[in-house]
């Protein structure tokens, strides 16, 4: 019986540590732009923007025009440029940390 459960163990946990590659194969691209776009400072002009717009009001693009232009400026101020879908990712991930809290 107990060898069962190992073997059991052993695929089971095949199938997760498979998982974790997988997805950290499609995160790990998405972490070093952020980190290449400023990290933390970054995420946090992101974050202002995205409650900034909150605050405003307004249907949902215009909240993402809003922060998509505050961000923008902010990045244009330090002299940087960052890829649109690096922005798109970072605002999403905002918007998801904002939700769970």
């Amino acid at each position: 019986m107990w060898r069962q459960f190992l073997r059991w163990a052993r695929s089971r946990w095949s199938a997760v540590q498979g998982t974790a590659e997988d997805l950290w194969d499609d995160f790990e691209p998405a972490a070093e732009a952020i980190m290449d776009a400023g990290g933390k400072a970054f995420v946090r002009i992101v974050y202002d923007a995205v409650k900034l717009a909150e605050s405003t009001g307004g249907s949902g693009s215009d909240k993402l025009i809003a922060a998509k232009k505050h961000i923008q400026n902010n990045l244009r101020i330090e002299g940087k440029t960052v890829l649109e879908q690096t922005i798109n990712l970072a605002i999403e991930l905002v918007l998801s940390r904002l939700k769970r809290s």
